[in-house]
């Protein structure tokens, strides 16, 4: 089993020191890394995301220890306007998937505007052998109904599934969500499980904690089964950590390499 890496919350220690983080999470058990690209200046992003025109730089060191790429999230003021850069900057690095999020107000108007933007996107990407997925990256997505069903499944209805998902487990709970009936309910379109654990759900206007994954509050072994059970790829997103970073990542590939024997 493929266990992947999101490296926008331990960019920290990436950017510290690059060759040593990779060598870790090698010798952890990890195969595949999944970076933040951006496109174009995204001022406040400069720590968490690579620049798209340094993707060799980086591909060059995960190819070192072993680390494969094949799907990437992207950030650009303008999507539809990058498109020719993540279609050249793909063919360079070997990314097979490019995923987004939903950053708006979650209401119709501003969801069939994102749904037309999407469709833009996944036609001309998959020309080229791309997927489009998208990130449930905030609570709102998923706990704000629309014709009474959460935002994400209107959305990737709406997309005739030409748009796929990537669920990221730790924000579901979050939401206040029931893990088991959102991601049955998407199956269909689920094509990657964003492992992310908390230690518990903070008070209204603060940001969780996240722990290693399996320690915490969310059904990991649920999400883990499904996983395997649909042959989804699997990637640990840690945002942050109330102790070790290199700890908890190393404690969660464990928890998932034991899952999945």
């Amino acid at each position: 089993m493929e266990i992947g890496v999101q490296l926008f919350g331990c960019m920290g220690l990436y950017n510290q020191d690059p060759e040593a983080f990779l060598g870790s999470i090698a010798k952890a058990g990890f195969t595949q890394a999944e970076p933040c690209v951006s496109f174009g200046e995204m001022p406040g992003l400069e720590q968490f995301a690579w620049k798209a025109e340094e993707i060799g730089l980086h591909t060059a060191r995960l190819q070192k220890y072993g680390l494969s790429l094949s799907s990437c999230h992207v950030f650009a003021k303008d999507l539809p306007a990058a498109l020719p850069a993540m279609i050249e900057t793909a063919a360079a690095a070997g990314i097979r998937q490019y995923v987004i999020g939903f950053h708006g107000p979650v209401n119709r108007e501003s969801l069939l505007a994102f749904k037309e933007t999407c469709m833009q996107l996944s036609d001309a990407l998959s020309t080229h052998g791309i997927e489009l997925w998208l990130h449930n990256g905030s609570a709102e997505i998923v706990s704000t109904l629309v014709d009474g069903v959460p935002a994400a499944q209107w959305l990737l209805e709406a997309c005739g599934g030409r748009l796929g998902m990537q669920v990221d487990t730790g924000w579901v709970v979050y939401s206040g969500a029931d893990l088991h009936a959102f991601m049955d309910s998407i199956a269909p379109y689920i094509r990657s499980v964003h492992h992310k654990d908390l230690r518990e759900i903070p008070p209204a206007g603060q940001m969780f904690v996240n722990t290693a994954i399996g320690d915490g509050i969310v059904d990991s072994a649920y999400a883990c089964t499904f996983a395997l059970e649909h042959h989804l790829g699997q990637i640990v997103d840690q945002d942050n950590s109330a102790g070790d970073m290199m700890e908890d990542l190393t404690r969660s590939v464990s928890f998932l390499q034991l899952m999945c024997e």
